[in-house]
């Protein structure tokens, strides 16, 4: 199912929810597919209880990241900030060479 369709078919629940917690959930913040994320929330808004009881919140809202992950996003963002300094280096001396052409 596309994101709008699931979206009208939440809708109802995602009133009700809000009207019961304060908040509308999100659904990329929680696991599983769209049918288990449904079926969790129509589920909260029919015994009152957090959606969070019925189905598991992702690790990254948690605040919990496992080293391994840690350590791979040091190493992209390593990796990303070499690139970076690589260009704008690349950049500085291409002005430097047309100002110098320019006034010798």
């Amino acid at each position: 199912m596309n994101s709008i369709a699931f979206g009208k078919k939440c809708r109802p629940f995602n009133l009700k929810y809000k009207e019961k917690f304060g908040y509308v959930p999100c659904r990329n913040d929680y696991l599983g597919n769209q049918a288990k994320y449904f079926n969790a929330l129509v589920s909260a808004v029919e015994n009152n209880i957090e959606l969070s009881e019925y189905i598991a919140k992702k690790k990254a809202d948690t605040g919990v990241y496992s080293p391994e992950y840690i350590d791979k996003i040091r190493k992209q963002m390593a990796h990303s900030v070499s690139h970076l300094q690589d260009w704008v280096l690349k950049k500085v001396y291409k002005i430097k060479e047309i100002l110098l052409w320019e006034y010798f």
